[in-house]
């Protein structure tokens, strides 16, 4: 009963991030191939992350909660994203090239990702081409 009480709370904690009044960008990336098919790298200017290997309450845009871990790396000391990260890319099926945003809600533990698509394009000459679609 304890632990269906403590998921009540973080869900309704959760809802009330629509309004994003509260939202600081902890950073935004362009994902490579590596952070699709593997562990997500975080930039080195990442904001508001707590202390490595913290347990982090992420809610995605289908509304779904999952839990991911800041871990280093033994060489380099670069952060990455672990646990439900693999989980996260099975249900949102990122691509190289989409936009990944990782919001923190001010004075809590739980975090925000929005994913976006660039609109399709071809790249020509050195230019790229977007592609608009009419239905």
């Amino acid at each position: 009963m304890q632990r269906r009480t403590q998921v009540d709370a973080l869900q309704s904690q959760v809802w009330r991030m629509e309004d994003h009044a509260s939202l600081e960008l902890c950073f935004e990336k362009r994902l490579s191939e590596t952070d699709v098919k593997g562990s997500l790298e975080i930039p080195q200017a990442a904001n508001f992350l707590p202390p490595r290997d913290e347990v982090m309450h992420v809610r995605i845009q289908n509304g779904s909660v999952m839990q991911f871990r800041a871990r280093s790396r033994r060489t380099g000391g670069r952060r990455y994203m672990t646990d439900q990260w693999r989980g996260f890319v099975g249900a949102a099926c990122p691509r190289r090239g989409d936009i990944l945003r990782y919001y923190h809600l001010v004075n809590t533990n739980v975090y925000l990702v929005e994913l976006e698509r660039p609109p399709p394009h071809l790249r020509l000459f050195g230019k790229d081409i977007y592609l608009e679609f009419i239905t």
